[in-house]
């Protein structure tokens, strides 16, 4: 995890008290099988998971703007797509009508070339709901990635209002 989501998880623990169990977590070895993710799934078996990564973002030279998957400072993404994953739809929708009532910045998320634990839990086990936000960044998996505080902070409160207002709906049905 960057430290931009280890911030992002830790004050969402601190500020969300919700109705249903929450288990937060860390995983390992993405970029080699998404390999924590699969064996997580496994051993928490979840209702419903919300992933929370870092995503691409591209706008320095030589990347056209169709090309672009987020922008610093545009808000989280709400993931609609990636290479490995579909997340699910009644979860995804549930997060836009939060974040706009809370008037928190955000951006679609869609990408052909990377990939997420996401696909990995939802997959651990059969098939889960599963949704996720990421966090745009700048020169992804370097020692410069940049990311903005403002997205990050973003991240922290859609996270937190997603997950206090969880009531454990059934988003299979979805």
């Amino acid at each position: 995890m960057t430290s931009g989501q280890v911030r992002v998880l830790l004050k969402t623990v601190r500020l969300a008290d919700p109705e249903v169990t929450v288990h937060y977590a860390a995983t390992v070895q993405e970029e080699v099988g998404l390999r924590g993710a699969a064996a997580l799934g496994v051993d928490i078996d979840p209702d419903l998971v919300v992933a929370l990564d870092g995503t691409l973002e591209q706008s320095y030279p030589g990347v056209g703007p169709s090309d672009a998957i987020t922008t610093l400072g545009n808000g989280v993404g709400i993931k609609r797509k990636d290479a490995s994953v579909i997340p699910t739809p009644g979860v995804v929708e549930r997060f836009e009508p939060v974040a706009n009532a809370r008037d928190t910045a955000f951006q679609r998320e869609v990408s052909w070339n990377i990939g997420s634990d996401t696909a990995a839990i939802q997959n651990a086990g059969g098939a889960r709901p599963v949704g996720a936000l990421s966090i745009p960044v700048r020169y992804h998996h370097s020692a410069v990635e940049t990311a903005d505080v403002r997205d990050i902070e973003a991240a922290v409160g859609l996270l937190t209002v997603f997950v206090y207002t969880e009531d454990g709906a059934d988003y299979a049905s979805n």
